[in-house]
């Protein structure tokens, strides 16, 4: 990255902070939660789950000044709770973790040790930590870190995704370098150790898309008897993927993620929790307001961005769906003639032809259902009956498909090179499945793998 790229990500830095800094320090000073607090049941409790343990710790401060500024500006804090674990590991100190809550426009130090964030034992005692001080009928739970989106990449080290991105002169905004692929980049360029999200650089833990379903799950169960978390956010890449969606749908009513990365100053947290400076906020409009703000923040600056709300309570059928569309796709492929199904999905799967994103195996799910469509003629199968039925049986689970995709998304905004994005990324791989794939819940629950792994065999 050139000097003048350099330059550009400092301005952009800068423009995305609310209040007035000539700089963010590396610092942990916070006043003390005062002896005397008394914890407020609240309508909402706002958890943010900072792992900065990482290159993104500059960043953490700099959303941490955004919820300050927040606290300082307004009455927020009469309606709702704002607890915060940070992690983080400032050059020359030592690793701490630290548990912040919003009293009396501050964040006070409720507590300081040292936790590793890869564990998922520390979400959940995270979660029992901030009832203990910041109680309330509604939980939103932010997870703050990098992200790989479905996938749990075998060798790499996660990096600042702004690294991603160049300059565009013509456009005079930043845009995503998808020469090679998010995954391509961990893997080969980065040094070797696990990563998935919530990344514990001092520990090398990480917490798996699998053991975030799983700490959630025993949160639910344990904790909140049987209750779902109301609101997941994730400001991290690539979550916005149906196999994410698959490990926390019974444990989440919504989620609010991204099918791209997303660069690192994150979310404007002084608009976005400012919403809550209501009486009894709906969280549909929360999440409408969430893309409004992100959507307003970043098509200043750069043309790859996507933001989805979604509600998971609605998207079992979606899954039933993707299930039988590859069932449909096996049959298809034992029975297709001079390869035709096998050049079908790749000529609707193509990067060049259907949206993806800068890990280019995950495809937009609503751009590859309606590629299906129009490709359907080049389906040709041995049996002339068989290939009818199987269009038909098709076309039908598609636009079923395409409908129930409509009821789960809330809200959706995408930049212009993202603009037929739908909202939701399924992996659909070029060459080969990454192997980690097979050991996600999705693939061990829906015909999308058996349907991949068939069209791939040599």
């Amino acid at each position: 990255m050139n000097s003048y790229i350099k330059l550009y990500f400092i301005f952009v830095s800068g423009l995305l902070c609310a209040a007035p800094q000539a700089k963010i320090a590396y610092n942990n000073n916070f006043n003390p939660l005062p002896s005397n607090f008394t914890p407020q049941h609240k309508e909402v409790t706002v958890i943010i789950y900072m792992a900065a343990d990482n290159d993104l710790r500059s960043f953490v401060y700099r959303n941490l000044e955004e919820i300050k500024y927040l606290l300082r500006s307004t009455p927020a804090t009469d309606n709702f709770n704002i607890f915060i674990h940070l992690d983080v590991h400032n050059p020359g100190q030592k690793k701490m973790t630290l548990h912040l809550v919003a009293h009396q426009k501050e964040l006070c130090l409720a507590w300081q040790g040292e936790m590793d964030s890869g564990k998922e034992e520390t979400l959940i005692y995270t979660y029992a930590e901030a009832m203990r001080y910041c109680p309330g009928d509604k939980i939103v739970l932010g997870l703050w870190n990098h992200g790989t989106g479905d996938l749990n990449p075998t060798t790499g080290k996660i990096f600042n995704p702004s690294n991603l991105y160049e300059f565009d002169p013509i456009e005079q905004k930043i845009v995503l370098n998808r020469t090679i692929g998010f995954l391509d980049y961990v893997e080969n360029f980065c040094s070797s150790d696990d990563r998935g999200i919530c990344f514990d650089d001092s520990t090398r833990n990480y917490l798996t898309n699998q053991k975030v379903g799983n700490a959630l799950g025993k949160i639910c169960t344990t904790m909140r008897g049987g209750k779902k978390i109301d609101l997941l956010f994730c400001d991290a890449c690539l979550m916005a993927g149906v196999g994410f969606m698959r490990e926390i749908k019974p444990w989440v009513n919504y989620l609010i993620a991204s099918e791209e990365v997303v660069l690192a100053t994150g979310f404007r947290y002084e608009q976005v929790l400012n919403f809550f400076n209501q009486p009894q906020p709906d969280l549909r409009d929360f999440i409408k307001h969430t893309v409004r703000v992100f959507e307003n923040t970043y098509q200043k600056l750069t043309t790859d961005y996507t933001l989805s709300g979604i509600d998971l309570t609605n998207i079992d059928p979606l899954y039933h769906s993707i299930n039988d569309i590859a069932q449909i796709l096996i049959i298809a492929l034992k029975n297709q003639r001079n390869g035709s199904v096998k050049e079908f999905i790749k000529s609707s799967s193509w990067r060049t032809s259907c949206t993806s994103f800068d890990e280019p195996t995950y495809k937009d799910l609503k751009h590859l259902l309606f590629n299906f469509l129009k490709n359907m003629h080049l389906i040709q199968l041995n049996n002339g009956e068989l290939e009818n039925n199987v269009k038909t049986q098709l076309r039908t689970k598609i636009n079923l498909a395409l409908l129930q995709m409509a009821e789960t998304i809330v809200a959706h905004c995408a930049g212009k090179n993202l603009s037929q994005s739908g909202g939701i990324s399924i992996y659909v791989p070029e060459s080969r499945i990454h192997g980690s794939f097979q050991h996600t819940t999705f693939a061990q629950t829906n015909a999308w793998f058996a349907m991949i792994a068939l069209y791939l065999a040599p």
